[in-house]
């Protein structure tokens, strides 16, 4: 079947957790434009602390904000130039 990726425990590794929180907060991304910040917050914070498995949920807030900057505000930033 392939190889299954702790993201569970790197969504929670202190070592990621910058870069995890600037992914999620980036102003210029599309995250904080559709979802609510103290929401956002909220589940990164009771994942981290293992309250509640957000995997799944942070895994996809954090590619939908990497697909945006670079698809669509890359497209943006070329067709300005």
């Amino acid at each position: 079947m392939g190889f299954t990726p702790p993201l569970s425990v790197w969504l929670r590794n202190k070592k990621n957790r910058k870069s995890i929180y600037n992914h999620i907060f980036n102003p210029d991304g599309l995250v904080l434009k559709l979802f609510n910040e103290r929401a956002l917050g909220h589940i990164l914070l009771q994942h981290i602390n293992g309250q509640i498995d957000h995997t799944a949920r942070l895994w996809r807030i954090l590619f939908l904000n990497e697909w945006y900057m670079q698809k669509v505000l890359q497209r943006e930033k070329c067709q300005n130039n």
